[in-house]
């Protein structure tokens, strides 16, 4: 009987160690570590085909973020079953109506030395205390070194971006960095002097393609603009606001735009990653 129950201890233990290091996208579980400033990152290890560039289309990843977190990395190459870094606090919601589903994982993080329930509050999750012990279903406020807690839930789909190819370059605001598109140049900073809000998050194609450039945002004002920026492609686009988001849409979607903003901004999926400027 004892040694079955040693058995069983190795075996979880096994399984904590497997979590700790690795992040499969099929699995419901994301453990994630955080670096000195409190920001949070997964470990990912390369599988076969996987490129810089795929993997920051996945988790919406300039290059300069994606490098900052593997300066490792030599000649911009990845090599095959080796670790990366992956920062996912633009990804992380904290919503307690969120469950895990194909859209969110749960998102866990591993106790560390000294490490009590007000400073996981603090530090690790947006959660007040008595949230953690409520989605933990902890019997106390005790934590104990190398407890997992779960402390939000991770978006998650498959973001396709379309590769970048060499064109000629576009008409650019260098302030900006904006492709303006379907306006002047003079027009369009008129615009981009509104814009006090900045946000990032998950777009999704209303699939509409009437070659004009419309957006559904639950806090941009009507008929005011909205800047849509894909930082896997450093590209953005002007749209204009013709309302707010239906209900039947996920709680991870940020704004809806039309299929003429989605190919400016060079998606090629329903769904992919953005910044917002409003």
């Amino acid at each position: 009987m004892i040694r079955v129950f040693s058995l069983i201890l190795i075996l979880f233990g096994f399984t904590i160690i497997a979590y700790s290091q690795n992040y499969s996208p099929e699995s419901d579980i994301v453990l994630v570590q955080f670096d000195a400033q409190n920001k949070p990152y997964i470990q990912h290890q390369v599988s076969k085909g996987q490129t810089i560039f795929s993997l920051r289309s996945r988790y919406g990843l300039s290059e300069s973020e994606f490098l900052a977190y593997n300066s490792q990395i030599k000649d911009k190459q990845l090599h095959l079953d080796h670790w990366i870094r992956i920062p996912v606090g633009h990804l992380i919601q904290y919503s307690t109506d969120t469950k895990a589903n194909e859209n969110f994982k749960s998102v866990y993080y591993k106790i560390q030395a000294k490490e009590n329930l007000y400073s996981i509050s603090k530090n690790r999750t947006e959660w007040d205390p008595n949230t953690i012990v409520q989605q933990n279903k902890l019997k106390s406020n005790t934590l104990n070194l190398d407890q997992i807690l779960k402390i939000g839930y991770l978006i998650f789909f498959d973001s396709r971006i379309s590769a970048p190819v060499k064109t000629e370059t576009p008409s650019i605001n260098k302030d900006t960095n904006s492709v303006l598109t379907n306006s002047s140049k003079s027009e369009s900073n008129q615009k981009l002097k509104l814009f006090t809000n900045e946000t990032r998050g998950v777009a999704i194609t209303s699939g509409s393609n009437n070659g004009r450039n419309y957006a559904l945002h639950n806090k941009a004002k009507k008929g005011s603009w909205i800047e849509v920026y894909n930082p896997v492609l450093e590209r953005s686009v002007l749209a204009k606001v013709i309302g707010k988001i239906p209900g039947n849409y996920g709680k991870e979607i940020q704004v809806v735009v039309s299929a003429s903003v989605a190919e400016n901004v060079g998606a090629i999926g329903n769904k992919f990653f953005v910044y917002l400027r409003f």
